[in-house]
Parts: C-alpha cells; structure tokens; sequence
C-alpha cells in the first residue's frame, strides 16, 4: 500500500515499524515532515498475535486499532505524491506550450478552487 501511494524506500525496519519516504521533487533535502500512526503491537501474555489474511482483510489482535490514522498518513503521501507529479507535469506543458500559462492564468479566474 505504501509503494502504491508512491513512497519510496519502503522496508519494516527493527522496530519493527513500516517505513518509507517520498523524495524531493526539486532536489532540496533541507526539510522533512514525518507521518506517524501506531498500530497496537503489545498484548496479554498468552494472546494469539498472528495475523491471518481472509481474502483482502488482514485479522489479529490490533488491526483495526487506530486504522483511521494509518488510512490518513496513506490518503496524505497519496496527495502529496499526486500533487508533485501534477507539479512536474505542468512544468512540462510549460515549457512545451507557450499559451499554457495564459490558459491556465484564464482558468484560475473562472475556477479559483481548481488549480
């Protein structure tokens, strides 16, 4: 799920946490912002912690605890990735297509919440 949502350097590291970054479009590695949710990984002593796959559903003790966060960081890497490559692809029409700009500036005006 996270390469799908365009994180690079994905792995479990020891922790063992579920890892991975989205890089830099423009090269900078000056700043950072982390994306952190849990999972509950500590349990009575005695309780089954294996996780079976039914189908597409994952089922275990703490699957589901704090899912909403974990969908959230996901949804958020998504949109961030989507949005740098909107950013790369404009880029490009830019310097293909001379009127893009005034379309574009044109657009805004009608459509403010659009681009």
């Amino acid at each position: 799920m996270m390469r799908r949502a365009g994180l690079a350097g994905v792995h479990v590291d020891e922790g063992p946490n579920a890892v991975g970054h989205l890089p830099a479009t423009d090269g900078r590695r000056d700043g950072a912002v982390l994306l952190a949710a849990h999972i509950d990984t500590v349990f009575p002593k005695g309780t089954d912690a294996r996780v079976r796959r039914e189908g597409n559903i994952l089922r275990g003790p703490g699957c589901r605890d704090n899912l909403a966060s974990v969908a959230a960081i996901l949804a958020v890497a998504l949109a961030l990735y989507l949005d740098a490559k909107a950013r790369m692809e404009e880029r490009w029409l830019l310097a293909r297509f001379p009127d893009y700009a005034g379309y574009r500036a044109r657009t805004r005006r009608l459509f403010p919440w659009v681009l």
